[in-house]
């Protein structure tokens, strides 16, 4: 069976007829806004030109959001990623796009934990910090 040219774009509509979550993200919050911020905290100096140029830093903390979301270990991370449209489609992915796969995650992860210390917390604007995380569900003595 091969798929025709309005398929995928039918199979978003029907998506974005049952409320996609990821959707309504990409609706209210404009990542844009993380990437100067992210540019400075998470990118390394390039030695040369050679080799697979770096992921998007915005599309690496989409995905972190994405994982958050939905408590994925970064191996489901990368499988979700691969397999789910509207998860591909939050990240701005077609269906031949490259997706980072679990240790480029796992890399990011660290690395964006300087990002949350560095400006987040500061600005006291981090929906991760322990006080509002929804993971940390332990009564406070």
């Amino acid at each position: 069976m091969q798929l025709s040219f309005f398929d995928l774009d039918n199979r978003y509509a029907q998506l974005s007829k049952l409320n996609d979550p990821p959707e309504e993200l990409n609706r209210i919050i404009d990542w844009n806004l993380f990437a100067d911020l992210l540019a400075e905290t998470t990118t390394k100096p390039r030695k040369s030109g050679a080799g697979r140029k770096p992921f998007d830093r915005v599309m690496l903390f989409e995905m972190l959001v994405l994982q958050r979301m939905n408590n994925l270990s970064d191996d489901r991370l990368e499988y979700q990623v691969r397999d789910r449209l509207s998860f591909m489609r939050f990240l701005g992915l077609d269906l031949a796009g490259v997706v980072p796969d679990a240790k480029t995650m796992w890399v990011f992860v660290i690395i964006q934990s300087l990002f949350i210390a560095k400006y987040m917390k500061e600005a006291e604007q981090c929906p991760i910090s322990p006080s509002n995380d929804p993971s940390n569900n332990q009564e406070k003595p």
